[in-house]
């Protein structure tokens, strides 16, 4: 992991001090689907446990949670209460950066929170759950590389700045072929390529808000497209293997 970006995106996306050399933040940026993919198999190891499916749905999103520090849920309350309060990018940028938490972000995370775990104990009711917990995951972050690509930094300076700035093309096509690569392993399962498309098309949707709302990106913003996206992911794939 030395130098090649996987420790850095392992610290930068989690809670565990993985031992490494810390890289650039732009060549973390590769990695981001391989952590997905390791957040799914831990799922999986919480989704085995001997109990009723709505109770491992609660339990894989309480281990997200802690795993993830719940930075990503923070993003997404921050985000829902600039984009719904604020009438200039200035001061939605503003109210982003404000430690309270407001209405719009509070209906934001109770609205997603709901629809992921009843959608989760559905998939843990059916055959295909595996596939599905360890795809989301790695479909989710692969979304945060492409909001980084396509849109620049919104403010002067901030913790996200630098692996905005650092993100290229490159990164974007890279991790697109991890993922091609993980579809065709799992290509019996059809309904993961549908669901990733499906979510690449709502998470460009959300670009296109951020662009509009805050002429671009910010980390609470990128926590954001991981839950929302991970939550497109979840419905689209029940959906298509129902």
């Amino acid at each position: 992991m030395n130098g090649l970006g996987l420790a850095t995106a392992i610290r930068t996306l989690s809670r565990f001090p993985v031992p490494g050399r810390t890289s650039s933040e732009g060549r973390s940026l590769y990695w981001f689907p391989v952590v997905g993919l390791l957040y799914g198999l831990s799922y999986s190891l919480v989704a085995l446990l001997p109990l009723p499916p709505s109770v491992r749905a609660s339990l894989v999103l309480a281990f997200a949670a802690w795993a993830t520090r719940g930075f990503h849920y923070d993003g997404l309350m921050d985000t829902a209460d600039g984009f719904g309060g604020g009438w200039t990018p200035g001061r939605r940028l503003e109210i982003m950066k404000d430690s309270h938490v407001g209405s719009f972000g509070v209906l934001a995370l109770a609205v997603v929170l709901l629809v992921q775990f009843s959608t989760l104990a559905e998939v843990l009711r059916g055959r295909f759950w595996f596939p599905i917990l360890v795809a989301v995951p790695a479909i989710s972050r692969t979304m945060q590389v492409l909001a980084c690509v396509l849109l620049p930094y919104a403010r002067k300076e901030g913790t996200a700045g630098r692996l905005v700035r650092e993100a290229k093309v490159r990164h974007l096509l890279f991790v697109f072929a991890l993922d091609a690569l993980f579809l065709y392993l799992f290509r019996s399962y059809r309904f993961l390529a549908w669901a990733f498309f499906a979510t690449l098309a709502f998470s460009s949707l959300l670009c296109l808000v951020s662009w509009r709302r805050i002429r671009g990106v910010t980390g609470d913003v990128l926590g954001a497209v991981e839950v929302l996206s991970a939550t497109c992911a979840l419905l689209c794939a029940l959906a298509f293997a129902s």
